[in-house]
């Protein structure tokens, strides 16, 4: 499926912050077709999130977006603040600032998924609602947290593994939505990843479009089979180490080589990474950091330009859509 609305990213500096958070989350929340006590768990918990940051970090961000099928939504807190210090936090009625307590342990019960990382140089939370699978992790952030993304992708989950198509218009705004929902829509119904691209940017050259970064993969049990052309890339996660595949040169249209299809062996838990240029992945992560929801929390919180529109979309061996 498509997402039907880009995530949106609220800065959280004050217990104000936490409206903003909570209405932003409601019309997600909405969007997606969450029932009405899922809708009340989402707003429920970027509350908590939202107050435990002013209280906890200083200060922090609150993300939320439609998950990778339809009725799910994917929250995150991020912060650079001191860590939680121990996991009796998690428990109703202790607090680690005096107060009762209640806000963590809530995040905990009202959520469906829900991931932690926690260091002396900041915390990252993922909270799910919808679903207990969070093997897939897709969202889109648009440039300056607006509201219309340059950029367009389709995810589908099978029992093993899954298949996803991203791609990056040229520029930002209406324009480039178009050019990248073209290219993804083109490259679903065209077959194998490499024919994929040079069969669709043999159809778009000489016509009136901008041309996209583009990038297939699929992952299963055992193998993960990817081609990439300009921008939009793609990589293999094994514990922690980032090996990123090299992309086809040009862009759909104005290919300035021929695209190859490029295979990596899978065990469980590797994951495959597609991103455009608003992101940019580190060379390893933490050695704790393996679950599709923190390792998307790490890159967001570390490697956002926040500039240029940016999308992500984390597939791990053996997701199953529930």
């Amino acid at each position: 499926m498509s997402l039907p609305t880009p995530a949106q990213r609220i800065l959280i500096h004050g217990t104000p912050d936490a409206g903003a958070a909570r209405r932003q989350a409601l019309r997600i929340a909405t969007d997606a077709g969450l029932d009405a006590d899922l809708q009340s768990h989402v707003m429920l918990v970027v509350t908590e999130m939202a107050t435990n940051l002013v209280r906890h970090a200083g200060s922090g961000t609150i993300i939320s977006g439609p998950g990778p099928i339809r009725g799910v939504v994917d929250v995150w807190s991020l912060d650079h603040g001191p860590g939680l210090p121990h996991d009796g936090v998690w428990k109703d009625g202790v607090s680690t600032r005096g107060t009762q307590g209640l806000g963590l342990g809530a995040i905990r019960r009202m959520s469906d998924v829900l991931n932690v990382h926690s260091t002396r140089s900041g915390t990252i939370l993922h909270a799910r609602f919808g679903s207990a699978d969070g093997r897939v992790v897709a969202l889109q952030l648009c440039a300056d947290n607006g509201h219309e993304c340059g950029d367009a992708l389709r995810v589908h989950i099978h029992d093993n593994g899954g298949l996803a198509i991203l791609a990056d218009g040229l520029g930002h705004g209406t324009a480039a939505q178009r050019a990248a929902r073209v290219a993804v829509d083109s490259l679903h119904a065209a077959g194998p990843p490499a024919s994929a691209m040079q069969r669709v940017s043999e159809a778009l050259q000489g016509q009136d479009y901008l041309g996209s970064s583009a990038v297939i993969a699929r992952i299963g049990r055992r193998l993960l089979t990817a081609c990439s052309v300009g921008d939009a890339r793609v990589a293999h996660i094994r514990n922690g180490t980032i090996d990123t595949i090299p992309t086809t040169l040009g862009r759909l249209g104005r290919l300035i080589e021929r695209p190859n299809t490029v295979r990596r062996e899978c065990i469980g838990g590797d994951v495959a990474a597609l991103y455009t240029d608003g992101l940019e992945l580190p060379v390893a992560l933490p050695p704790d950091v393996t679950e599709p929801g923190l390792i998307a929390g790490y890159i967001l919180r570390d490697h956002l330009d926040g500039r240029d529109d940016a999308s992500l979309v984390l597939m791990q061996v053996g997701a199953a859509a529930r």
